[in-house]
């Protein structure tokens, strides 16, 4: 019975130890630096919280977007080790009719590097593509300069583009069927 004893102890031990050793580690790490966005950086999304922004869909017809904007912090920690912590600054435009849930996304770049600026749509991801093929773009008379192309490299989605500018956000999505919604300026 005593050796059956020692044997649970000794297996009891190296469980216990090899738990303790596989501990991530005993301290949290340490934030070595911290990136927040400025306003310049934030600028480049012309949208206030709660706002509404009109289009006008090729076929006629007008809709509204809800604009809702949120901030968070992330970290790089991976387990224990020390980490950089960043500022995050999203802007969702969604509408019911036509169903849209786009959602554009700042990021505070490492050290002196530009924000990184994301675009999603239904969780897809659109890339900027430079020079943007359409770097103008008149609606209703109004001319709208320095316009970014983004696009997905999913041929299926039903969205084929986003014009967008620093000073009026989205002017132009392009569908996949042709069709088309524009900024009412």
């Amino acid at each position: 019975m005593k050796v059956r004893k020692s044997k649970v102890n000794l297996l009891l031990v190296i469980f216990g130890a090899s738990l303790f050793l596989n501990a991530c580690c005993f301290r949290d790490g340490d934030v070595i630096d911290s990136y927040s966005l400025t306003e310049d950086e934030r600028s480049i999304m012309p949208y206030q919280n709660d706002s509404l922004v009109q289009f006008r869909h090729s076929g006629g017809y007008l809709f509204t977007s809800q604009v809702t904007t949120s901030t968070f912090i992330t970290g790089d920690q991976e387990h224990c080790e020390d980490y950089y912590v960043y500022e995050n600054y999203t802007i969702n435009v969604t509408s019911e009719l036509p169903r849209l849930n786009m959602e554009f996304g700042l990021s505070s770049a490492f050290s002196n590097e530009d924000a990184i600026l994301w675009v999603t749509v239904d969780r897809t991801p659109f890339f900027e593509i430079t020079p943007s093929p359409t770097p103008s773009l008149v609606i209703e008379g109004v001319i709208f300069d320095e316009v970014k192309t983004y696009m997905t490299d999913d041929g299926d989605f039903y969205i084929q583009e986003i014009l967008y500018n620093t000073t009026s956000g989205i002017l132009r999505i392009n569908y996949k069927d042709e069709t088309y919604a524009e900024l009412v300026p």
